[in-house]
């Protein structure tokens, strides 16, 4: 089955699914549950799939979607973890971390994260109750747009042919997918990433931000084309799914 397309397919499958859904998450084995005989085929899973072999059959998730490890079971989320947990504190409002945190798959350090991601951003607002625990609310701020930047603190500067701005990371990303494409369809990875020249970790974390928000669509394409430095220098996620190129998608 063509990868492009089976993508097109995981992509309805999973609407489907999060259609059902209070909140945009949904249980891996749960979605499948709920496919046809003719969806299964299609994806090669047998009635006894185990759960790596439901994750294999996903695998990649189209851009906007990730997993989410909780418990003994694997979930998918329909959104970036920020915008769900401010959703599910909103509608849950007055709970303790702890009670939030029971029934929202994501695990604890990581659900702590965001939530102080949150609090920074003052999109929540922390109360102590008379039992010395703090309930949390929503603070009724908007959420900042995306362009504003993936990293805490101001613009950052960054020189491209020799032109100094201030501009966000997106922005910054933007220009310099911008300047190695020429108005190309895509782009390689390698390419961007050697042209901004930043930490690893920086550039891995905002591609990953842009993929999920639907900004970029990542594509497999074929490493066999490309050198050893070059494979390296695309981007792998944490399942081990390798992305050659990118293609912008939405206007920032």
């Amino acid at each position: 089955m063509d990868r492009e397309k089976k993508k097109v397919d995981i992509e309805i499958l999973i609407e489907k699914a999060l259609e059902k859904k209070k909140f945009q998450f949904v249980r891996l084995s749960e979605l499948v549950k709920g496919l046809t005989e003719e969806d299964r085929q299609g994806l090669g899973l047998a009635k006894s799939a185990t759960l790596d072999a439901m994750k294999k059959a996903f695998s990649p998730l189209p851009p906007r979607y990730q997993y989410s490890r909780f418990g003994n079971s694997d979930f998918v989320f329909g959104a970036p973890p920020a915008d769900l947990v401010l959703e599910y504190v909103t509608f849950y409002k007055g709970k303790t971390f702890d009670q939030l945190n029971a029934k929202f798959p994501l695990a604890k350090e990581r659900f702590a994260e965001v939530v102080n991601q949150l609090l920074e951003e003052g999109l929540l607002k922390a109360r102590l109750k008379k039992t010395f625990k703090f309930e949390l609310h929503p603070s009724g701020k908007k959420k900042d747009a995306l362009e504003q930047s993936t990293v805490p603190g101001a613009p950052v500067e960054t020189d491209i042919d020799g032109t100094t701005a201030a501009l966000s990371d997106i922005e910054l990303f933007k220009l310099a997918y911008d300047e190695t494409g020429k108005g190309a369809n895509y782009v390689f990875i390698h390419q961007v990433r050697h042209r901004l020249n930043w930490p690893r970790a920086r550039f891995d974390n905002l591609l990953l931000k842009l993929m999920v928000e639907g900004y970029v669509a990542a594509h497999p394409g074929n490493p066999g084309a490309l050198g050893a430095d070059e494979v390296r220098d695309s981007f792998q996620d944490e399942y081990g799914d390798l992305y050659i190129t990118i293609s912008w998608r939405k206007t920032i």
